[in-house]
């Protein structure tokens, strides 16, 4: 017996299900559960104190984090909802204790309330939640497939799952390449004579595929009988001479047992008018002609049903003397006739599905169902091998992965539990279960709440099990409930009691899904549906009136139908004129039409109320269309538009866009276009000009221009699914906008667009028809897509209805164990049957429980009988197979007469109001005209704001371009025919401030290569100073050190590094070129030249290669002033990667920025205070941007490091310090070193609580790369070559203090000293730069030869 659930008492520990019927409020109490569980209230546990009945422990034994609670739904709406609702709750409950610490008025809540009287210590939950609601980003709250998937790859050891596998949205193409692959293995080889069997089977590998696809997974499968075959030819030869045996054996009984069927009809034993003489005669010849024949293929004759022993004793009067051993023959051999296409559908499977697993295998793949079976075999205790995991998962790694999943999720809440399968809920048994944990029973260490309502399993056909939640309730001891209804009046709850309730089998499987009566909930006593006064039943029965018959079904489905339109117009009618009223204890309101759902089975069912409601004038919106937007009209269309936009001079490709009548173009108008050539003309150019927008914008905004030059949204808006067609249109532009970046051309985007459209695909996301309109509309729904939402009002009038699919396939059944079992033949209908209709009976009960006031059922009408049997009949035909008409027949043919005993069951339901009633269905046409809206006068606002125009987002590199540089003299390399025109622009470093990040590189110190073939008027060799300038090379040589591991800089995984990077990057091309024009490769064939040109990219990533183990070898030299030994100076290859971080982003807020004021700052840098002119820039106030290359950390001090790639002479002899410091000023670098600085400043100063600048601030390193050289003997490490390409700074202390305060908006006591701007360029004396006036109080020595810095 289950147990009534208070959220407040129920215990948090041990295995629980929860049942939680429609509305009883199952979102309230897993976030009541979820609360308690973060405060960790409830009666704790005591081994020393004994507790009474009363006094369970009902709390966990610790409390926990959101990310310890795992909570775990089936859609990622569901899981984006849940986690909104869990965050409001803590919000609501934090802000309750607020108030009571307060002593404000507390919440209404009573859960609440409860939690403020029993949780000890408020301010601690104030704490507790304050936290979790910071925290609730890191919450564990998932579906399903994400649960799966971030456990296989949290514990990719404990699970033996890849770390490289790569996530499948969409294997239909998989499987359709297994079965195509299978098609051609299988069966290309067999005889022509087997061929023709198996294209009796299946014509083509597409219905292959639509047959047997669905069971193509990782999913453990068993089979119903065994077909297992190995040769399909040999299988083929067994069931022929199956045949030839029976045959024989009909060969010599048939002449018999004719005789004796004749004798019996003679002796009146056997019905004479069924087995008359030229029946029975006709029979035997049939069958004897069939069985002369040779076998060479499996049809057998109907006509030998007759002399089977079922259809004998059918129709026998007394005792047959017919061979009764020959007719059992014949029966069995009828019933169970030997054929092959039942093997074949099994060993299909079996070898589709291990091809299907080999390519996910060879390609990494993992899909949707694939996360979940890989999950479960990862946890399995038994040993099994996966495709895609590295090593056989066995007992003890499947436990020791269940109690990392345990310690890292104590609890575990799975909502929606009744759509659970086999494999998801083994996971979840595996990790929380008694049998498979370690822990005490029932005690609080785990906790699995499995919540769910298996009244309202809908999901069979997406993979739901309920035969595994039947298994589950059985191995759960501990059942609740949740037994109170707070969505629907007290009339719609009693009226869905009475319905169930009356049954004597409600859902079939009653052991199991058993119906309890829920409670209506205090204030839907207050709640009512009334016109003019009159309280209206909350259940409508419509009926076809019994004395009119329907021919057929169509006939009711179009009375329904029209009854159904019309109801909806007058309700509408009466809300608008306020005689219509929803009551409740909140007070009134009228029925809007967005509170209005009519509930149908498929799209077809929708189509047919869509049309009767828009001829009434009633807009809808179907809001369960999973069709993909290339199955519409308008992806065709939008494809001619495509096509005569790359071909407007194609005459035809233009007339056929412009005649399609997305355009409206009438045919008077569509004939000017051959009459009068000044309008083709513009046609075509309108055509001409979407080619150009095309081209240069993308298709997006040309079609949005089209749209505008021919009117198309004021033509759809007049049409009466216009607003659904111009969706679609945008819809199919977006998507084609998107894919544009992925394809070569405005051809290979109209191809995709074509495979699309022939090979639409309805599981993907982004193809399914979005809603058109989010207005106030009648919705109409499918019943599976109802389920979870509410509506005042609710219309199912096709429930009764029902037809068949007699399509033979591959269906799925359950043995009395509740384990799923594939049925390759038709023999098993009665109970996939009866599995059918138990889950219509669920989809009824969802239907039914989704309206708040009222809902209209449609009842089934009469139809005329047949002449052998008059009496009228249940219409439609297959009602008994309906929900409904289990409900009615109990599994029995409903008759008239039973329905109408059924029907006075359920009217005989007495209350305080009317709750059920019958009626006719409303066939009084009804049209609807909506309220004329009053439309208010529309002015333009004014804006009285001022825009700060000066305010932006900065950079150095923006501040710095408005300098006027000096020019500087650089060395030129004067064996180089290139020439260097411009010195700056030859010395430009192009990588400014880009972004990159860590990566590997290799080692060879090769001096000069010479190259393979040298032109004779030019000379260059191979080595860093001759590798191409100029902003791409030096992008890529920065983005050689972001892509390397320093430590690893001499490996070959490093070489291969830069060789990858060099091959695709524009460089090689250039390297390529010109080393060997194409004149050179005259004569050689396409692999010579290849292998020449792979020897140039070889060299130059042997000199790349080189030049970074150079840097990243060399000791960085600080000066002679700094201190420093060649054993403690950084090495940058000796840095970890923890040590170092990589294109580090700053923003720094200012209030207002000015030239003169940063002049005065930045003269206090010995570098600076040699600039011939000071920095111009405008005022600017805003942020201040940029990207240091590298911060690393070495010897307790942080230094920040600039790549350069400037060229400044033929080698490293012409990257001297005083060369090094007249780039530095030619460019302004000392500008960025010192803004680099104050970023590193600020970071260090938030980050380190004992930050002192002298102590951790080390300098600012630019490493000129074509300058630096390897690691020679030198006598001192000071020595010139050591110190080539290398230049250090440390900006004074003080100058970066007054820098901090300058951006921070205070005030700064500047230097007495000039200010170099540029309209007074000052000649400064060396004894002016390095006065020790100026830096007497920086810290920084002065000694050394005048202009050089160190």
């Amino acid at each position: 017996m289950a147990i009534s659930l208070n959220p407040m008492t129920f215990p948090l520990y041990g295995e629980r299900l929860i049942e939680a019927s429609a509305g009883t409020g199952k979102t309230y109490t897993i976030t009541s559960l979820y609360l308690r569980l973060l405060l960790g209230h409830g009666v704790p546990s005591s081994d020393d104190v004994p507790h009474t009945n009363d006094e369970i422990p009902t709390a966990f034994s610790r409390k926990l984090l959101v990310d310890e609670i795992l909570v775990v739904t089936f859609t990622e709406a569901a899981t984006q909802e849940l986690k909104d609702r869990i965050r409001k709750r803590i919000k609501e409950a934090r802000k309750a204790f607020e108030q009571y610490l307060d002593d404000q008025v507390v919440s209404g809540d009573p859960a609440l309330k409860t939690l403020i009287q029993e949780v000890a210590d408020t301010k601690d939950a104030i704490t507790t939640l304050r936290y979790a609601e910071r925290q609730m980003d890191e919450a564990a709250i998932f579906t399903i497939h994400g649960f799966c998937i971030r456990m296989l790859q949290q514990h990719a050891f404990e699970s033996g799952n890849l770390f490289n596998v790569q996530m499948c949205d969409d294997d239909r193409e998989l499987k359709y390449q297994a079965v195509k692959d299978y098609w051609r293995q299988q069966f290309y080889p067999l005889p022509k004579a087997l061929i023709k069997v198996v294209l009796e089977c299946w014509s083509t590998p597409d219905e292959l595929l639509n047959e047997i696809g669905y069971l193509l997974s990782d999913t453990p499968l068993s089979f119903l009988q065994d077909y297992s075959i190995d040769d399909i030819e040999i299988a083929h030869q067994t069931y022929l001479q199956q045949i030839d045996t029976f045959k024989q054996t009909l060969g010599v009984g048939l002449a018999e047992l004719h005789s004796s069927i004749l004798a019996d009809v003679q002796a009146k034993q056997l019905d004479g008018r069924s087995f008359s003489k030229n029946n029975v005669a006709k029979w035997a010849a049939s069958v004897e002609r069939w069985a002369s024949e040779p076998t060479c293929g499996y049809l057998i004759p109907k006509e030998l049903e007759h002399f089977g022993k079922s259809k004998l004793e059918a129709k026998a009067k007394g005792a047959l003397t017919v061979d009764w051993n020959l007719a059992e023959s014949i029966q069995s051999f009828v019933d169970q006739p030997p054929e092959l296409k039942p093997a074949l559908k099994q060993h299909a499977i079996k070898v589709c599905r291990e091809i299907y697993k080999r390519q996910k295998s060879q390609r990494g793949l993992l899909t949707f169902d694939d996360q979940i079976s890989t999950m479960a075999r990862a946890l399995s205790s038994e040993g099994l091998t996966n495709e895609n995991t590295t090593n056989v998962v066995d007992a003890k790694t499947g436990f020791a992965f269940a109690q990392k999943l345990r310690q890292q999720f104590p609890v575990a809440m799975v909502d929606e539990f009744q759509d659970t399968d086999q494999s998801q809920y083994q996971i979840f048994s595996r990790i929380y279960g008694r049998r498979h944990s370690s822990s005490k029973g029932d005690r609080e260490d785990v906790g699995l709440f499995m919540i769910g309502d298996p009244k309202q399993a809908i999901y069979a056909f997406r993979g739901g099990d309920i035969f595994t939640y039947m298994k589950a309730r059985k191995n759960v001891a501990d059942h609740y409930t949740l037994d109170t209804n707070w969505r629907s009046s007290a009339a719609m709850v009693a009226s869905v009691n009475q319905m169930f309730d009356c049954a004597e089998s409600a859902f079939i499987y009653d052991q199991d899904i058993p119906f309890d009566p829920v409670n209506s909930s205090s204030k839907a006593k207050h709640m009512h549906w009334s016109i003019s006064g009159d309280i209206q039943p909350a259940l409508c029965l419509w009926q076809p009136d019994t004395n009119e018959l329907l021919p057929k079904d169509s006939d009711y489905l179009s009375m329904m139908t029209e009854a159904t339109a019309n109801e909806v117009a007058r309700l509408l009618t009466l809300s608008d004129q306020k005689t219509l009223t929803l009551n409740s204890e909140m007070g009134e309101k009228v029925l809007a039409p967005s509170s209005i759902a009519i509930l149908v089975r498929n799209f077809g069912q929708a189509q047919r109320i869509r049309s009767a409601l828009a001829e009434r004038g009633i807009a809808s919106v179907y809001s369960s269309d999973r069709s993909s937007v290339f199955e519409q009209q308008e992806a065709k269309v939008l494809l001619r538009v495509l096509k005569a936009a790359l071909m407007p001079e194609s005459e035809s490709l233009v007339k056929a866009a412009i005649g399609s009548d997305l355009f409206g173009w009438r045919v008077s108008q569509l004939n000017r276009l051959n009459e009068d050539e000044l309008i083709w003309e513009q046609l075509v150019m309108q055509f001409k000009q979407f080619h150009q927008v095309w081209l240069t914008q993308g298709v997006l905004p040309a079609f949005h221009q089209l749209m505008l030059e021919q009117q198309v949204a004021l033509h759809l808006s007049t049409q009466v699914n216009g607003e659904r067609r111009l969706t679609d249109l945008l819809h199919l532009c977006e998507l084609l906008q998107n894919q544009s970046k992925s394809v070569e051309s405005q051809y290979a985007l109209v191809s995709w667009l074509e495979e699309r459209i022939q090979q639409p695909n309805q599981n993907s996301q982004e193809q399914q028809l979005r809603l058109e309109s989010e207005d106030n509309l009648v919705k109409v729904v499918t019943y599976h897509k109802s389920k979870g939402l509410e509506y005042d009002v609710v219309f199912a009038p096709f429930v009764s209805y029902f037809w068949p699919n007699n399509r033979q396939g591959v269906s799925i059944t359950h043995d009395d164990e509740g384990n799923s079992l594939v049925d390759v033949t038709d023999q098993h209908k009665a109970e996939v049957a009866k599995e059918r209709i138990a889950e219509d009976i669920r989809l009824l009960y969802v239907t039914l429980t989704r309206s708040i006031y009222a809902c209209y059922l449609g009842l089934p009408g009469l139809m005329a009988g047949t002449k052998t049997k008059p009496d009228p009949k249940i219409c439609p035909k297959y009602m008994s197979e309906t929900g409904l008409g289990w409900l009615v027949g109990q599994g029995k043919a409903v008759t008239p007469d039973m329905l109408e005993d059924v029907i006075q069951q359920w009217l005989s339901l007495q209350s305080e109001h009317s709750t059920i009633r019958r009626s006719l269905p409303n066939l009084t046409y009804t049209e609807y005209e909506p309220p004329e809206k009053a439309i208010p006068e529309l002015s333009a606002n004014q804006f009285n704001s001022r825009i700060d125009y000066n305010w932006w987002v900065t950079s150095y590199s923006r501040l710095v371009s408005e300098n006027h540089h000096v020019a500087i003299t650089l060395p030129t390399m004067a064996d180089d025919q290139e020439g260097a025109n411009s010195a700056l622009s030859s010395d430009y470093d192009a990588s400014v401030e880009t972004k990159g990040e860590d990566a590997n590189l290799p080692d060879l110190h090769q001096e000069h290569l010479e190259p393979l073939y040298q032109p004779e008027d030019v000379t260059f060799a191979y080595d860093i100073h001759h590798f191409p300038k100029g902003a791409e090379a030096g992008t890529f040589l920065h983005l050689l050190f972001e892509s390397i591991e320093f430590q690893e800089c001499e490996s070959e995984e490093t070489r291969e590094t830069i060789q990858e990077l060099l091959t695709v990057s524009p460089l090689s091309h250039q390297l390529v070129e010109r080393e060997l024009p194409s004149y050179r490769l005259l004569g050689k064939t396409e692999q010579e030249a290849d292998e020449l040109k792979n020897k140039v990219i070889e060299r130059w990533v042997d000199v790349l290669h080189s030049m970074i183990i150079n840097v990243l070898a060399k000791p960085l030299q600080q000066g002679d002033d700094a201190g420093s030994t060649d054993f403690d100076l950084p090495i940058l290859m000796n840095t970890a990667s923890e040590q170092r971080l990589v294109e580090m982003e700053f923003l720094i807020p200012f209030t207002e920025l000015d030239c003169q004021s940063v002049n005065r700052i930045i003269q206090q840098d010995r570098l600076t205070a040699r600039a011939q002119q000071g920095l111009t820039f405008s005022n600017v106030q805003g942020m201040l941007k940029g990207f240091i290359d590298l911060i690393f950390e070495a010897n307790g001090k942080f230094y920040v490091l600039d790549w350069k790639s400037n060229y400044l002479g033929v080698d490293a002899e012409a990257y001297t310090q005083s060369a090094m410091q007249d780039a530095m000023l030619g460019h302004r670098y000392d500008f960025q070193y010192q803004l680099y600085t104050l970023a590193l400043h600020r970071y260090l100063k938030s980050r380190l609580s004992d930050y002192d600048y002298d102590i951790h601030i080390g300098g600012a390193y630019y490493v000129f790369l074509r300058g630096v050289t390897g690691n020679e003997e030198t006598s001192s490490p000071f020595d010139t070559a050591s110190e080539s390409g290398v230049f250090f700074t440390k900006a004074p202390k003080a100058m970066i203090e007054a820098l901090d305060q300058l951006f921070s908006g205070q005030a700064v006591e500047h230097p007495d000293k000039p200010i170099l701007t540029d309209e007074r360029k000052l000649a400064v004396s060396e004894d002016d730069v390095f006065g020790d006036d100026v830096f007497e109080n920086t810290g920084i020595s002065t000694s050394g030869d005048q202009g050089e810095l160190f």
